[in-house]
């Protein structure tokens, strides 16, 4: 497994959609005493793919990650200094494993609360939840090109609850969004067709943040207890099996956020304990 070195340098603070504010600190490094030598996880966790190789610390300090498809662009949730609440926030860097430049605050944001990003396969799309209309709902925006400002923000539903987080599938063509928080939040998978909401289908209960897989059948997330587990189904038009199977060994930490790469060989959370953005790699063989 390749190391990764990244930096984030600014003076924005991160935060998770329902997690203590972490203020960024410094550059952003791999740091051998808070690294697992490798997380213990269920084999196989998806056909095809290796185990997931040591958790890499990215930063001491951070949270909320989303990383774009060639991960050279990072995208999150911030701190606007206690003025505006959370807004969006992104970084690039030149390779994969070199620093990441300064952050800057996305052109989608408002003065309400702005949180979960979600981008599509390409880099074009993202979906996120913002309280703008003083209550938690879906948006989408798109841009031309990797180095151009998203366009602007479209309200998909006024009556769909995104507070349990939102996720946006590799194509580009399928939402997911937790209704809540609760024990009683429903997820629903959702067609997106232009700035077109399709027919809702519930394929899950009381799940936190997701982030599904490529092939629409992993799912990622997280428990009340902050433990990052997956949950599985034979096909995508049906609902996910209830039972769940942790990623690794949290040892009372956990983790909080999972977000799965297009090509289902990264996942960045937010890890628990304060330690800040981490990330898992591994090798998945071509379907």
């Amino acid at each position: 497994m390749r190391t990764a070195y990244a930096a984030l340098i600014g003076s924005l603070s991160l935060a998770a959609g329902c997690d203590r504010v972490f203020g960024l600190e410094g550059d952003l490094h791999v740091d051998a005493d808070v690294s697992d030598a490798h997380p213990r996880v269920d084999t196989p966790i998806e056909p095809g793919c290796t185990d997931w190789g040591p958790i890499e610390i990215l930063s001491a300090t951070g949270a909320d990650p989303t990383l774009r498809f060639d991960r050279l662009e990072i995208l999150v949730a911030g701190d606007d200094n206690g003025i505006r609440g959370k807004q969006l926030y992104h970084a690039t860097r030149t390779s994969d494993v070199a620093p990441f430049g300064g952050g800057s605050q996305l052109s989608v944001n408002d003065f309400q609360d702005d949180w979960d990003p979600a981008l599509s396969g390409d880099g074009l799309t993202l979906v996120w939840k913002s309280y703008r209309t003083y209550v938690p709902r879906l948006y989408v925006a798109r841009r031309a090109m990797l180095d151009a400002s998203f366009g602007a923000p479209s309200l998909l539903d006024a009556n769909l609850s995104a507070e349990g987080g939102v996720d946006l599938s590799p194509d580009g063509q399928t939402v997911y969004v937790s209704s809540g928080l609760g024990t009683d939040d429903v997820l629903w998978q959702i067609p997106l067709v232009d700035k077109t909401l399709g027919t809702k289908l519930q394929v899950g209960t009381n799940i936190r943040f997701p982030s599904v897989s490529a092939d629409g059948l992993t799912l990622y997330a997280h428990d009340a207890p902050r433990n990052l587990y997956t949950l599985t189904r034979a096909a995508t038009d049906l609902p996910f099996d209830p039972a769940t199977r942790a990623i690794f060994d949290t040892n009372g930490v956990g983790g909080t956020d999972p977000d799965i790469s297009a090509d289902n060989e990264t996942l960045t959370y937010q890890a628990g304990g304060g330690r800040g953005i981490a990330m898992l790699r591994r090798t998945c063989s071509d379907p």
